[in-house]
């Protein structure tokens, strides 16, 4: 059927004629819909995969989870219902929030982003006070997310709890994938991929140690079946046996801060409509348990520089564009704007997959 990513979804299936459940990505510029029959059989493969990460019947599942970087969250937790004994859903949000959550549902089983985790430990000791070992959390699925160096053993020793691995498709929120620190077992709708021009799959080849795309072949939907699905997660490291290793960067148009996906053509567009703008850089970085990102900008002339309303309507249409918080930093002049895209984190390897030029 063809090749796509999420920017270019719609050329493979128009929006419009999506059936089903319709999911929309944050930008609503990526639909993909599922038919009764179809929303079993993604069931069943998250299902298998919920299993195989450790949650039982015995379990009391809370997951933390916005509808994005780990998208269909309700999905999951549809998927979870069926396997153990509770499951809820607070959302990220709110700190104090997710611990109240936490003392009400009792939960075994966490369920949150890396970073979503860490920021949590760090104001559980700084501000609330609480020991994490009192919580009675025996398990943490990390998912949506790359994680920072010794996540998952912090984890592990501040709430005694064993921590793996959920990894879910950016398009439907299937589960594909489970495992920990050594690397994922994925399902079979799951392979690696090129990272340049030449859009041939590759078998989940995990022996070589040159860095290859996930790519996405979802047999439960009837009408992208057939397609190559470009997913943006990107695995860099050999592999320990058979796993794959757990996706250590991302290409392409997407970049995911703070377990959000954030479309940076969807963000040139919302940029063009602002008059007067030379040149523009955002900054991501993670100097501690969250991303943070900075808009920086520089306008034509120096009385737009100057007038507080320009900067204004910058803040409006972040705000408008995505739930990410971006900072806007108004620069003098376009020679002190970087690239488009600077990632001091190290996660985004760039826009173009092409101009990457990764072959195995």
């Amino acid at each position: 059927m063809g090749w796509a990513g999420r920017e270019t979804l719609s050329t493979l299936v128009r929006p419009g004629k999506a059936r089903g459940l319709l999911t929309l990505g944050a930008s609503a510029d990526v639909v993909v819909g599922l038919a009764a029959d179809e929303l079993d059989k993604a069931g069943d493969v998250t299902r298998r995969h919920l299993r195989e990460a450790g949650i039982g019947s015995s379990d009391r599942v809370l997951l933390a989870l916005n509808n994005d970087g780990a998208p269909g969250a309700w999905e999951l937790a549809r998927a979870i219902a069926g396997e153990a004994e509770a499951v809820s859903g607070c959302g990220p949000r709110g700190r104090m929030r997710l611990l109240r959550a936490i003392n009400a549902v009792q939960p075994t089983v966490l369920v949150m982003t890396p970073t979503g985790a860490m920021d949590f430990l760090s104001r559980l000791h700084i501000e609330f006070l609480v020991d994490p070992l009192e919580l009675g959390v025996e398990r943490i699925i990390l998912v949506g997310e790359l994680a920072s160096a010794k996540t998952e053993e912090r984890l592990a020793a501040e709430f005694g709890a064993r921590v793996g691995w959920l990894w879910c498709d950016p398009f439907f929120g299937v589960a594909l994938a489970h495992g920990d620190a050594k690397g994922l077992v994925v399902e079979e709708d799951l392979v690696l991929g090129r990272l340049g021009a030449d859009e041939t799959v590759l078998p989940a080849d995990v022996s070589g140690d040159a860095p290859a795309e996930l790519v996405l072949q979802p047999s439960w939907s009837t009408a992208l079946a057939s397609a190559s699905l470009r997913t943006g997660w990107v695995v860099t490291r050999p592999a320990e046996g058979d796993r794959i290793p757990l996706p250590t960067a991302t290409v392409g148009n997407w970049l995911m801060i703070r377990g959000q996906w954030l479309s940076v053509s969807a963000l040139s567009l919302a940029l063009r409509t602002i008059e007067g703008i030379d040149a523009w850089s955002l900054v991501v970085e993670r100097e501690g348990t969250l991303d943070q990102a900075r808009l920086q900008v520089a306008f034509s002339r120096p009385s737009l520089t100057e007038n507080p309303m320009w900067s204004g309507r910058l803040r409006e249409a972040l705000r408008a564009l995505t739930p990410i918080d971006i900072e806007v930093e108004i620069q003098p002049a376009a020679d002190q704007i970087g690239p488009k895209i600077v990632d001091l984190r190290g996660h985004h390897l760039g826009l173009d997959r092409a101009e990457v030029g990764v072959t195995h």
